[in-house]
């Protein structure tokens, strides 16, 4: 029997690790948030990294890092635009989205300590919608699953593509969870003839 070669070439990149270095506290007193009911708040400011450069770079610093480790090898320069804090009250979630206008998006949990069942991030298969047939395996792997969870750790950082629909699961805790979210975008000249674009034609 020949044996059978198996190649998966279009998986979404994920990103998972941690952040040893430091950087500035983020002091979630000083932000007003969106009201909302039964849903997760977030930050009225949608740029507060701009409030913390030292984490900024440090971000970014790790998505290039990323890129590299996980073999994408983009050459490109990157920038990120927006960023918020995601609260998280007890017996909220955040429902099912995900964010156009950017390339890549990034959680980080900055906070000291999550209890369990806080609020995990789940993340949906995207080739799940791309198919007419609704299979399902006897078990789940990291190829076949419709969607991924992921648990909240202190200072864990998540990238994904922001493509990838996501939501937070509901807080069954009495304590408010809090987290980072931002996104990130390529700058300078991407792309070839009558697809190219440059960043410095509209600046």
């Amino acid at each position: 029997m020949s044996s059978i070669n198996i190649a998966r070439p279009f998986s979404p990149t994920i990103g998972g690790m941690s952040l040893d270095e430091d950087h500035e506290k983020i002091n979630i007193s000083s932000f007003e948030y969106n009201y909302t009911i039964n849903s997760a708040k977030s930050t009225a400011n949608n740029r507060i990294l701009e409030n913390y450069p030292i984490l900024k770079n440090l971000l970014l610093y790790k998505f290039y890092e990323f890129i590299k480790e996980s073999n994408l090898n983009y050459d490109n320069k990157f920038i990120i635009t927006t960023s918020w804090i995601t609260k998280l009250e007890k017996n909220q979630r955040a429902q099912i989205h995900l964010h156009k206008n950017s390339f890549y998006s990034g959680v980080y949990y900055f906070e000291d300590e999550y209890d369990s069942d806080c609020g995990n991030l789940c993340l949906y298969n995207p080739l799940t919608q791309l198919s007419d047939f609704d299979l399902t395996p006897p078990n789940f792997n990291d190829f076949n699953c419709p969607s991924f969870e992921i648990y909240p750790s202190p200072r864990r950082l998540i990238l994904f593509p922001s493509y990838i629909q996501h939501q937070i699961y509901q807080n069954i805790n009495n304590k408010t969870r809090y987290s980072l979210a931002f996104n990130i975008i390529p700058i300078g000249k991407y792309g070839s003839e009558d697809s190219s674009y440059d960043i410095k034609w509209v600046t």
